[in-house]
């Protein structure tokens, strides 16, 4: 009995990894986001990568996730 609930409880962690999408910022509900310049901005500078937003899980703030945001242009 024990080993099937221990399969079950591993099974529903990787299926939740498996379906797990790639984060991207999106502005919160009621909120809009703007670009700064109109168009390309002044003294811009090539970024190494797409944007990428990496949940943390192991270190919380306030009890909770946090997302880690790199090559944000």
């Amino acid at each position: 009995m024990k080993k099937a609930l221990l399969f079950g409880v591993l099974l529903a962690f990787a299926a939740a990894e498996v379906s797990a999408q790639t984060a991207v910022w999106q502005p919160s509900p009621g909120h809009t986001q703007i670009a700064l310049w109109p168009g390309t901005p002044p003294d811009a500078q090539a970024v190494p990568g797409t944007e990428t937003a990496t949940p943390v899980k192991n270190h919380p703030v306030a009890g909770k996730p946090w997302f880690w945001v790199t090559n944000v242009s």
